[in-house]
């Protein structure tokens, strides 16, 4: 893995804002880029925490670890932060009516933001896939993929945005609320 310099790791701090929106096509395997959306403040300030907050945990435990190391990491920096976030949140899947399993999602930052964590040497097609799933069965507006596993973490970052997202907030809330049924 190649050394990252002071002036790259400096760039990196400002990565949330080279941060892409992705839209995965039923037809497509990989994400496209999907353009700014209007997504409520509330829920774009949590995504900058997170990725600010990855960008520490990374400048300072660095790439190459287990996937639960970069997890407990997180949910550290999120709490030194305060930001409100869960891990391991047990997502029920439901097939026709009838729950036929759970799924665990990494972390569930404000309720609203799904983060999904990698160490991997490279982000593939079925993980955007896989969080695109994951948001659309716990109805949840936005995800982020981040993979630990670079020399910066804007190179593992991708932004994930339901299709359905505005039929999962309740419109015209002062604070961003998801719906429940």
């Amino acid at each position: 893995m190649a050394a990252v310099t002071a002036k790259e790791r400096r760039e990196d701090e400002g990565s949330e804002a080279e941060c892409r929106f992705e839209r995965l096509d039923r037809d497509q395997l990989m994400p496209t880029t999907f353009g700014k959306s209007d997504l409520p403040s509330d829920i774009e300030a949590l995504c900058s925490d997170v990725i600010k907050a990855a960008i520490d945990v990374h400048r300072e435990i660095g790439p190459g670890l287990l996937e639960s190391i970069y997890e407990r990491a997180m949910l550290v920096e999120l709490e030194r932060r305060a930001v409100p976030a869960q891990r391991q949140v047990e997502v029920p899947i439901l097939y026709r009516g009838q729950r036929i399993g759970d799924h665990r999602i990494d972390l569930l930052v404000g309720s609203m933001l799904v983060v999904e964590l990698k160490s991997v040497t490279e982000l593939l097609p079925i993980h955007a896939a896989q969080t695109l799933t994951y948001l659309r069965i716990g109805r949840f507006p936005l995800g982020l993929l981040i993979n630990f596993n670079v020399p910066l973490v804007r190179h593992g970052l991708r932004r994930i945005l339901n299709p359905q997202w505005r039929s999962v907030i309740v419109p015209n809330a002062s604070s961003p609320r998801l719906l429940t049924e």
